[in-house]
């Protein structure tokens, strides 16, 4: 924002007066680019007065001339006064204006911030959901691969039961078998004898028929 300056004010209604323009307090405003309403007026209203001083120092104006300049001054002043007042209360009206538009704005981002922490907390309730089903599966898995290994084991020693148990039927196998052939070889042995046994009966027969054969007469 420009300065207002005694010079600056000065050589902006100078350079507005040159141009035939009406040099008012809101003309030098617009010609510096801003500046202080009221201080602008003051400068302005000093610059006004030293032109006034120089105009009557050249030339002898009547009273008359003189009243009615200062009455038309006076109009002058009052319809700035009206002017600054109008630009001031048309600048409050804007600035009301968007002042309601900014709280417009605050109020719709303030919405968007409580939806956005609404999504945020049901977000983060899924998440926590989602992360005790993991830690439920996980913990379902880890008794799964638990009972696994005791299965595992039970197993193993069944195997080794069933290996042990193979063993000794191979064994009662092998007695068995042990024993049949012993069965075998006595009921081979037990034969011998009886034939042996027959054998001798009929031997003793044969002897003892022989001496009746004997006593006959020829």
């Amino acid at each position: 924002m420009a300065t207002a300056t005694p010079e600056a004010v000065a050589a902006a209604a100078e350079a507005l007066q040159a141009a035939g323009k009406r040099v008012s307090t809101i003309a030098v405003q617009g010609h510096l680019g801003g500046g202080s309403f009221t201080t602008v007026q003051k400068y302005l209203e000093a610059w006004q007065q030293t032109q006034r001083d120089q105009r009557a120092a050249a030339v002898d104006v009547p009273s008359a001339v003189v009243e009615r300049g200062m009455t038309l001054l006076r109009q002058v002043w009052q319809a700035a006064q009206a002017e600054a007042s109008q630009e001031i209360t048309q600048m409050r009206e804007e600035t009301e204006a968007a002042l309601a538009e900014m709280r417009d704005q605050l109020a719709e981002a303030l919405l968007a911030v409580q939806r956005q922490e609404a999504q945020n907390a049901e977000q983060a309730q899924a998440l926590a959901v989602q992360e005790a089903r993991v830690a439920t599966i996980q913990a379902e898995r880890d008794e799964a691969r638990t009972e696994a290994r005791v299965t595992a084991a039970q197993v193993a020693a069944a195997a080794e039961r069933l290996r042990e148990l193979q063993t000794r039927l191979d064994a009662q196998a092998n007695v068995s078998l042990e024993l049949a052939q012993l069965q075998g070889a006595y009921g081979a042995l037990q034969r011998q004898v009886e034939e042996q046994a027959d054998t001798i009966r009929r031997f003793s027969e044969q002897r003892a028929a022989k001496p009746r054969q004997a006593k006959q007469p020829e």
